[in-house]
């Protein structure tokens, strides 16, 4: 827990350091001190005693030390009065919480995007959200209603792409909470060119 402050007594100046009479009219000044041990979040010091009265305080704030003078002039209405010194530290602590999932929102996109043309090359990616990050990205063909392995990565490109490529495509995304799947049909077209007679 955070040090109590210290509260000083000074008389005309010098330090009170044991006990003394003080004459009515006399200045004196309670001094109130606390250490800082954080700059960026300081206490603060607040004086109270049962006297309704208006003290003039004067606060002061080294990197270590926070001080607050509080001055007055004795009359008989201070005998037996009690002054205290209350010190309120900032105290804060920040805790980060990581919350860990399965593989989610799993997708995939196809560049370039539009027709798939044969001779052309064709990239699918696949992403998805899972905390820790993916372990590994597996694609599969389906051939048939078997799902056959094709390469494991986030991207599965295929170079001067053939009909025979036609097909769906199934992405699994995987960490160690779990797998989620997501697919793409991949329609590839024949090239087709349109001839016309050679004007004359």
């Amino acid at each position: 827990s955070p040090p109590k402050p210290t509260v000083s007594v000074f008389n005309h100046q010098q330090e009170v350091t044991e006990k003394m009479e003080v004459m009515e009219g006399s200045s004196v000044s309670l001094r109130c001190s606390t250490k800082i041990f954080c700059p960026f979040h300081p206490p603060s010091l607040t004086w109270s005693s049962y006297l309704n009265e208006n003290l003039k305080e004067r606060q002061y704030q080294s990197q270590t030390e926070l001080i607050s003078d509080l001055n007055f002039t004795v009359t008989h209405y201070h005998h037996g009065v009690t002054f205290t010194c209350t010190a309120t530290h900032q105290l804060q602590q920040q805790i980060t919480t990581q919350q860990s999932h399965a593989p989610k929102s799993t997708s995939v996109s196809v560049k370039p995007a539009g027709l798939v043309v044969v001779g052309r090359s064709v990239t699918l990616s696949c992403s998805s959200d899972a905390n820790p990050p993916l372990l590994n990205y597996t694609w599969y063909r389906d051939t048939e209603g078997l799902l056959n392995p094709v390469q494991t990565g986030a991207d599965l490109t295929i170079n001067n792409v053939k009909l025979t490529h036609s097909g769906r495509y199934y992405c699994t995304a995987e960490n160690k909470h779990g797998t989620q799947n997501t697919s793409v049909l991949l329609d590839v077209q024949q090239t087709h060119f349109c001839l016309r007679p050679a004007d004359d």
